[in-house]
């Protein structure tokens, strides 16, 4: 199921409801500092390569030994600027493994 609050949410004075492209520019403008339940990602993330450990997997894994969270990826974490991603870099198989 969905997450319809958020620290977004919570950081935008917003009600719970679908999260919008809107209020993570909103939110990244804000300079929304990282924590636990938020991760700023600049780049979508690669498949593991000559024995790397997946990126992907181990911050998922984090946040689900915890109690969830978001992970937006465009935004750079130092600076919380919004940096985009080339949809067609998107590796749906990766993600769903």
């Amino acid at each position: 199921m969905a997450r319809s609050w958020t620290r977004l949410h919570e950081h935008l004075g917003v009600p719970p409801g679908p999260l919008t492209f809107d209020m993570v520019a909103k939110a990244a403008a804000g300079r929304l500092a990282e924590s636990d339940d938020l991760d700023w990602k600049e780049k979508l993330p690669q498949p593991p390569r000559e024995g790397r450990w997946n990126e992907l997997a181990k911050d998922v894994a984090a946040m689900a030994n915890t109690l969830g969270g978001l992970i937006i990826f465009g935004v750079r974490d130092a600076t919380c600027e919004l940096a985009g991603i080339d949809p067609g870099e998107v590796n749906t198989e990766q993600y769903a493994q």
